[in-house]
């Protein structure tokens, strides 16, 4: 098992759920600085507490400590974020929405037609 796949997908499915280390931590009896331990690989988790999170998360072990997933983490992240700007854009609170992933900057705009957007990658 690598620990830095065990930290970084657990960092993706705690941020895909909205919840903050020290909320997932009371959900399975770990402080925030455990959390981040394990988050940073910094320190490597007990079998317990993987069983725990992997329950919490409803996903296997191998799952957790493999980075094959890694992509379909990835675009579940975006589509997260695509949906939450779609939120805002038709709660008619704010007409425009911008956010940005790795390189690329995702633009958001209410239209007559409804909702348009563009992706521009630094730089370009």
């Amino acid at each position: 098992m690598d620990v830095n796949n065990i930290g970084n997908n657990i960092v993706k499915l705690r941020t895909s759920r909205g919840l903050t280390q020290e909320a997932l931590g009371r959900q399975i009896g770990l402080t925030p600085s455990a959390i981040s331990n394990i988050e940073k690989s910094s320190s490597y988790p007990s079998v317990d507490t993987l069983i725990k999170i992997a329950d919490f998360f409803g996903v296997t072990l191998d799952y957790l400590s493999s980075d094959a997933d890694s992509k379909e983490l990835d675009k579940l992240h975006l589509k997260s974020k695509l949906l939450t700007a779609e939120m805002f854009l038709k709660s008619g609170l704010q007409q425009k929405y911008s956010f940005e992933i790795d390189s690329k900057k995702y633009f958001f705009e209410e239209g007559v037609n409804g909702i348009n957007y563009s992706v521009s990658e630094e730089g370009k």
